[in-house]
């Protein structure tokens, strides 16, 4: 069955666009008082990780389709594919057709979910959202500046088809520094250093972070549940990191078992 992209039913009227729009701006100018971490908020991994790991064995049951002929027109033009972008030596015996089938599928899985992630943010604003957005207000909720054709992000507090929020440049760049990107590896060199002069283990911090994500924990002792958020918090204090960004860290590190 072919795919059928999901959307509202349908969107703002426009005569009714400003002033939703006004109050999902209020709304965050209202809760980001009380609660600043709202600015930023995503679901636990884990959560989905069935979901996940199902679709991570259909790919490799296509893959090795694909690999061994078995998919049709989807087969032929791999195979070509292949033939005509050959390995050196060196590493053909490394990279088997099915290894570089797996990568080749995954680059366009990529590219299909950031395309499907700019149809959802076109979900409730299309056409030009800055503009949109700044006409609303013309002020940052974080910082307070003013807001500009030149000083203007959109940033999602929440990745769930919400439309995104207007910050300046300033703001917007503090919130990337506290979400510290895994793929960069600063964080990385940072988070081992400080493990290194706390003499903490690696479970201790991630049992700390996954707890400061809403995710419930058993432990021996009430003791150890709080100890180790105090660690989490600890380091991503001194890390300028969300707890987030340091959990996958860990995970995709692979530092702590059945993580």
């Amino acid at each position: 069955m072919p795919y059928d992209r999901p959307k509202p039913p349908e969107k703002i009227p426009a005569n009714e666009k400003s002033k939703a729009l006004s109050d999902y701006i209020n709304h965050y100018r209202l809760i980001l008082e009380k609660e600043p971490d709202a600015i930023n908020r995503k679901i636990p991994r884990k959560v989905f990780e069935p979901i996940l790991s199902e679709i991570g064995e259909l790919i490799k049951r296509r893959v090795q389709d694909i690999a061994n002929g078995q998919d049709g027109p989807t087969s032929v033009e791999v195979k070509k594919f292949l033939e005509a972008n050959p390995l050196p030596v060196g590493i053909k015996k490394l990279l088997t057709p099915e290894l570089r089938t797996f990568a080749l599928l995954l680059q366009s899985l990529k590219q299909w979910a950031a395309a499907e992630s700019l149809a959802v943010d076109h979900w409730l604003i299309s056409g030009q959202p800055r503009k949109t957005l700044r006409s609303v207000t013309d002020k940052c909720l974080i910082s307070g500046d003013v807001l500009t054709s030149q000083n203007i992000e959109l940033h999602h507090p929440v990745r769930d088809g919400r439309p995104p929020i207007p910050l300046s440049k300033a703001a917007h760049r503090k919130i990337e520094k506290q979400q510290s990107s895994i793929s960069d590896d600063a964080i990385g060199e940072k988070l081992k250093s400080l493990r290194k002069e706390g003499n903490h283990s690696w479970r201790l911090i991630w049992e700390g972070c996954c707890q400061l994500m809403g995710q419930k924990i058993e432990f021996s002792s009430k003791n150890r549940g709080s100890y180790s958020r105090s660690i989490a918090r600890k380091y991503a204090r001194k890390l300028e990191a969300s707890v987030e960004a340091i959990r996958a860290w860990i995970e995709v590190n692979e530092l702590v078992k059945n993580a």
